[in-house]
């Protein structure tokens, strides 16, 4: 694959700092884990259905996958703003103030998002303590704290930059912020 590729692209100067190094990891990672969560389930239903005899511990693996695909994908989906939302007041919200709105609501969901990295990582270290496992295959559940800890925290400095991006009127919704400027923001940035 060419270095050029839409893939591989990174924000322009303009729209702020570049975090593809982050985020086409996380995606990967994401993807990955979604396509080995397919290929368990497939290959327990077959093995269920054929041979009477499903995957030992199909079900506690596709539990433990999912925090890992759910908070793999946040600190994509928070940098880029595309959280799913419902635009009640956007129609007659001033564009002047946008950024202004944009920043109030990073900084109230990076304040959030401090609090939910501390009480995940404090999770973990009691899981850890209390040595918390699976019940059929004993995997630590203090690795999925971890994990989700670590994925709060990033989403956490994203959203630091994403009030940098919008105190220089540079944000995903900050006006003038073209469709353009987007898609190159999604492959890499």
């Amino acid at each position: 694959m060419k270095r050029d590729a839409p893939f591989f692209r990174t924000a322009s100067v303009g729209s702020g700092p570049s975090v593809g190094w982050l985020t086409v990891p996380l995606d990967i990672f994401a993807g990955l884990i979604l396509s080995a969560m397919v290929v368990l389930n497939c290959a327990d239903v077959i093995g269920r259905e054929l041979w009477n005899s499903p995957v030992f511990g199909a079900t506690e693996l596709t539990r433990l996958m999912i925090p890992f695909v759910v908070f793999a994908a946040m600190p994509i989906v928070t940098y880029r703003e595309e959280h799913i939302s419902v635009d009640l007041i956007d129609l007659f919200y001033p564009a002047g103030g946008i950024n202004v709105r944009q920043i109030a609501l990073n900084l109230i969901t990076m304040l959030l998002m401090a609090g939910v990295t501390v009480q995940l990582y404090f999770a973990a270290v009691d899981a850890r303590e209390f040595t918390e496992m699976t019940e059929d295959l004993s995997i630590g559940l203090w690795n999925v704290y971890y994990f989700t800890s670590a994925m709060a925290a990033i989403s956490t400095f994203l959203l630091f930059l994403n009030l940098i991006r919008y105190l220089r009127g540079h944000g995903p919704l900050s006006p003038g912020h073209t469709e353009e400027q987007h898609s190159h923001e999604t492959f890499g940035a």
